[in-house]
């Protein structure tokens, strides 16, 4: 008993700014959160419409589209559909997540009206080596995957990055975080694509 109160008249100070700091934390994510959540849909819809340029409205289809990847673990995803000004549907975008080299990977991938190309991604969210993984997001990494069939992808050492297939040249240095791309299509593309034509959205 005496051991017991020596340590908690030794550690009340470590306890009570233990407690504080979390309750600091707390309250900093129920303030910032909102700001967070909408700072990530602007540039979401910015990077949506980079992708699908002749469209003039996004409409959210699926808010918690759930993918199971191959290890079990449960994803959601956001599905909007492309509109352009005179309400012609013109493609659909999505949000995709997976493992990267530094934590997780934030994609918004691209297709066409009828969910047989793919129109290309953009990065949502990395935090890949500079300089190296980064460059996921480059033009020339990116451009393979534009018009290329909604099917499996694979990654190769070597290649044409020009000819628009199923083989995705893998950046030099960064095999590993071109193969992260790669996956997170592979576990996204055909399940978003049942649901959406079992639900009768596609």
């Amino acid at each position: 008993m005496t051991r017991i109160k020596y340590f908690i008249q030794q550690s009340w100070v470590m306890m009570l700014a233990s407690l504080l700091f979390g309750l600091t934390l707390a309250t900093a994510q129920s303030k910032l959160g909102p700001l967070i959540a909408e700072q990530e849909q602007i540039r979401m819809n910015r990077l949506m419409q980079d992708l699908i340029t002749e469209a003039s409205d996004f409409n959210l289809i699926m808010e918690d589209l759930i993918v199971i990847p191959s290890e079990g673990k449960v994803l959601n995803t956001k599905v909007y559909k492309a509109k352009d000004e005179d309400g012609r549907k013109v493609g659909y975008a999505f949000t995709a997540q997976g493992p990267g080299w530094g934590g997780t990977l934030k994609l918004v991938i691209a297709v066409d009206r009828t969910f047989e190309k793919i129109l290309g991604f953009e990065v949502l969210s990395c935090n890949e080596t500079p300089n190296l993984g980064d460059k996921i997001g480059d033009d020339e990494f990116r451009m393979q995957f534009a018009g290329a069939s909604v099917e499996t992808l694979e990654v190769t050492k070597i290649g044409d990055r020009s000819d628009i297939d199923n083989k995705i040249v893998a950046i030099t240095g960064a095999t590993f975080s071109s193969s992260y791309v790669v996956d997170i299509f592979n576990k996204h593309l055909i399940p978003v694509k049942e649901q959406l034509h079992s639900r009768g959205l596609l």
